[in-house]
């Protein structure tokens, strides 16, 4: 007799977590047909509640974003329906398809900005050999050489990743190597004043030049991502999709 009932409570606790676990891979399934998803986009259900026979609140991660969603069933089956934003307001998911799809196009757009924004901080990076060989005269400078040197250094180790221009930290910390740079490549300029025969030396004129250039454009391709960034940052709260979607960061005023 306890044979049985152990077999007949096993089975049970077996039908339970099966229907535990369809009810999951149901719930995801749902959620990712709403959402157009990339590959590396991951969706883990948390957990789930029925609030009615034809609705269900589900607590899901969606990337590193915690998510708070309902669930409704209609003719068709269960369908997502709302999720909650940050503040706590439930709003309605028919509101991601036109957010999304002009978001994602803003979001390419800023990519390609943020292409030349490294690009263009990479030609100065370049640069740096040929004004340390054309300042090689700055022999009582050394403290300045220095700081030269290690601000290049650092830019050179603070590589972005892919997502520098979601990250705060990250981004702050890579504008800091960048603005060092900068302040250092202007100090050395400044001494350079009290040298006449390096200030007046083709080498070193024709990378001051170079380098000027290159500044001007920094400057230039810097505005051109702020707008980018400030523009999806604008769109990405007027969808569903700012749910999912971290805001881009943007360089501020020095």
């Amino acid at each position: 007799m306890k044979i049985k009932f152990v077999i007949v409570f096993v089975l049970f606790l077996s039908i339970i977590a099966c229907s535990s676990k369809s009810s999951t891979s149901e719930t995801e399934l749902v959620i990712k047909k709403a959402f157009p998803l990339s590959d590396k986009d991951k969706i883990e259900i948390i957990g789930t509640s029925d609030e009615s026979k034809t609705a269900r609140l589900v607590k899901f991660k969606f990337n590193d974003s915690q998510i708070n969603a309902r669930l409704r069933k209609y003719d068709q089956g269960w369908l997502l329906d709302e999720i909650q934003d940050s503040t706590g307001k439930w709003l309605p998911v028919t509101m991601i398809s036109s957010g999304d799809k002009a978001t994602k196009k803003l979001d390419s757009e800023i990519k390609a900005e943020w292409a030349q924004v490294e690009n263009i901080y990479k030609r100065r990076e370049d640069l740096i050999p040929n004004l340390i060989e054309a300042t090689k005269g700055l022999t009582s400078e050394k403290e300045a050489m220095s700081v030269l040197v290690k601000a290049r250094d650092k830019v050179a180790l603070n590589k972005p990743d892919n997502n520098v221009t979601d990250n705060p930290n990250n981004f702050r910390e890579f504008q800091l190597a960048q603005d060092e740079l900068g302040s250092a490549i202007s100090a050395i300029f400044t001494l350079v004043e009290k040298y006449p025969v390096i200030k007046t030396d083709p080498k070193f004129q024709e990378v001051m030049y170079q380098i000027e250039g290159t500044e001007n454009r920094i400057t230039v391709e810097r505005l051109r991502y702020n707008e980018a960034a400030r523009a999806f940052n604008s769109m990405r709260l007027k969808s569903v999709i700012n749910v999912f979607t971290p805001e881009k960061q943007y360089f501020k005023s020095q």
